[in-house]
């Protein structure tokens, strides 16, 4: 039975392996430079040498669980004070790696808890998420090229902001209409399980296998890379996986939501 304590236990263990890999990682980024290297080099370099050691950055990306654990736990339980700083402790380190789509998922997820456990989303809550989401587009963007950014007016800066905004979601359909178009192989579930994967060989370090080599994807513009979920379906299986997939989904989504009896 999944119980307000063992929850609370699963949160405890999550913390304490992914703090330990952001140690690692942010010990990493500091001997390269620290704070100077984000003020020059930028997010992008950052992002390479933080994960440098791909295991420890898996096991690093469990503080996005420990987020969205932490805000289920408070919804059903009520304020625990030591869940609830872990849980924003994890957040916090989101940001030094400076991947945009983490920090977004992870906001994403704890909007869908919400929604599960309250069935319901004001408008305040809403433009609080809106309003996040809206920071965490700037505060990458210009940490990906800060002379740049920072070289700008505050309306001009404004105005890149929300292009970039508009370009993160735009693509989506189109780049899965141009795999729709082209795509002649399917992978079979190398795509989907792709993380999966290299949780099960330690990123190819316990077992080399061509399996974790990433598909050519067909693009509308390569610089425009992102992809709606159900482009991971078609690659796999097509127009079955894009109906069967979401099915998947909800269903096992079901099934964790009706055994969890926190």
């Amino acid at each position: 039975m999944w119980t307000g304590g063992f929850t609370r236990r699963v949160i405890y263990v999550l913390f304490i392996i992914s703090i330990i890999a952001f140690t690692i990682n942010i010990r990493r980024v500091l001997r390269h430079g620290g704070i100077e290297i984000y003020l020059t080099a930028g997010l992008r370099t950052v992002e390479h040498i933080f994960g440098a050691n791909p295991l420890i950055n898996q096991l690093f990306f469990l503080s996005m669980l420990v987020v969205v654990l932490s805000v289920l736990y408070t919804l059903i339980c009520g304020f625990h004070l030591r869940i609830v700083t872990l849980g924003f402790i994890s957040f916090l380190t989101l940001f030094p790696q400076g991947i945009r789509g983490n920090i977004i998922r992870t906001i994403v997820l704890v909007t869908f808890v919400y929604l599960a456990v309250k069935r319901r989303l004001n408008l305040r809550k809403l433009i609080i998420g809106m309003v996040l989401v809206y920071l965490v587009f700037g505060l990458v963007t210009v940490g990906r090229d800060p002379k740049l950014y920072l070289s700008l007016d505050f309306w001009e800066l404004q105005k890149e902001i929300v292009q970039k905004m508009y370009l993160y979601i735009a693509p989506n359909f189109a780049n899965l209409q141009e795999e729709m178009a082209n795509r002649g192989t399917f992978l079979y579930g190398r795509e989907t399980g792709y993380s999966l994967i290299k949780i099960l060989t330690l990123d190819g370090m316990l077992v080399k296998t061509h399996l974790l080599e990433r598909p050519n994807y067909f693009l509308v513009d390569d610089a425009y890379r992102v992809g709606t979920y159900l482009r991971d379906f078609y690659i796999d299986f097509g127009i079955v996986g894009i109906v069967i997939g979401p099915l998947f989904l909800g269903v096992v989504s079901a099934l964790i939501l009706s055994l969890i009896h926190i």
